[in-house]
């Protein structure tokens, strides 16, 4: 199920996004400007609607994924 990333709480949506990006390039060194423009250009994604948030039943979590996963 999607959840719109707008009703989310602030620290809730920029600890989904911290997630994503650290299990993204979990074999990457990076600095924490680093961490900042890559946080920054997945909220650019989610805005843009190329990412969403997913809420999985089976596991209760929430997750972001590119929304081309719909488009298969």
């Amino acid at each position: 199920m999607i959840i719109p990333w707008q009703e989310l709480q602030t620290e809730t949506l920029d600890n989904l996004i911290r997630e994503y990006v650290i299990g993204t390039l979990e074999d990457y060194q990076m600095e924490s400007t680093q961490m900042e423009q890559w946080i920054a250009q997945v909220k650019a994604k989610l805005r843009s609607g190329e990412a969403v948030v997913e809420w999985s039943e089976a596991n209760e979590s929430a997750t972001i994924v590119d929304v081309s996963k719909y488009s298969r």
